[in-house]
């Protein structure tokens, strides 16, 4: 029987455990090296009990969860992975230590310094993936993503967001050189730098969300989840299809949204700024569109200088 792999992002937004809850920001170490050193420590000496697909809560988790459930009920033979920025790569029954650690740029329990580059923000997270997978592999079934992949595999659905498929693109790369039969759907965004030189591209259409619903965070999992159900049978599924599909969707349902645009501070600017170079713009103006989409309003002359501000401190 044919399988398929569906590998989510983990969340920050977590089940509540009995036990101490270890927070990547109580690290102080300041170098990649120490940061790493410390947190493994840290994870290594508390209680793993719970297992990984009960931890992760969320409109996102939600949905994986109802992506489970619908290949259950189709009689599919699945495995459900899980990248965590604190832990790895997981298997879903893994057991795990309540924790708090993400790759999201700014956030209280980020793995990078306060201080590091955004420039050198991708660079330093595939380095972290590599070194807490070795250094957590007695305590989890995968140390590579190789290793889940089967004779059976035939299918591998990624809904990752930008940062941690950039920690899975050489693994993935991988898989595609030795195993060209396995069809790709690795749901994102057209101008994510993480997708490059990778085969199974299928772009999020932020068109569908009136006919989706939900966020846009969970909604590359509403796209998997709906593409799935149309299928009579997972041995039918292919990139191809899976395109043509939401560009059917995309005809019939799509329809453009807008925002009441709020004015933005410097400082919400300059933060937004940063997570696009991170994800790869190199110029403002589509930087300033894509503030402008996300519902904040700045006069182009304005988020120029504070964009030339930014990269001049990258």
């Amino acid at each position: 029987m044919s399988e398929i792999v569906i590998i989510a992002s983990c969340s920050q937004q977590k089940k509540r455990t009995e036990g101490k809850c270890v927070m990547m920001h109580t690290i102080k170490a300041t170098t990649g090296e120490g940061r790493l050193n410390a947190w493994t420590k840290l994870v290594q000496s508390s209680d793993w009990e719970t297992p990984a697909d009960e931890m992760y809560l969320g409109q996102y988790w939600s949905v994986i969860r109802e992506i489970i459930i619908a290949l259950g009920q189709k009689g599919a033979r699945h495995q459900l992975l899980i990248a965590s920025a604190g832990l790895g790569l997981l298997s879903h029954d893994d057991k795990i230590p309540n924790y708090a650690a993400t790759f999201q740029s700014g956030a209280t329990d980020d793995i990078c310094s306060p201080l590091t580059l955004p420039l050198k923000r991708r660079g330093i997270v595939r380095n972290w993936w590599k070194q807490i997978n070795q250094n957590l592999s007695a305590k989890k079934r995968l140390t590579f993503l190789n290793q889940a992949i089967t004779s059976e595999t035939r299918t591998v659905v990624c809904l990752l967001s930008s940062l941690y498929l950039e920690a899975l693109k050489g693994e993935i790369q991988s898989i595609q050189k030795l195993r060209p039969d396995i069809q790709f759907l690795i749901f994102t965004t057209d101008k994510d730098p993480a997708r490059r030189n990778l085969k199974g591209w299928i772009p999020i259409e932020s068109d569908l969300l009136q006919k989706l619903g939900g966020s846009r965070v969970s909604l590359s999992a509403r796209m998997a989840l709906e593409y799935l159900r149309s299928k009579r049978s997972t041995a039918s599924i292919t990139t191809s299809d899976c395109r043509s599909f939401f560009q059917k969707r995309c005809q019939q349902h799509g329809s453009k949204i807008t925002f009441d645009r709020k004015p933005a501070t410097d400082d919400q600017a300059k933060k937004f700024i940063i997570k696009e170079i991170e994800n790869g713009a190199t110029s403002y103006s589509p930087t300033l569109r894509a503030f402008r989409d996300a519902g904040f309003a700045c006069e182009m002359k304005r988020f120029r200088g504070l964009f030339k501000e930014v990269t001049n401190h990258a």
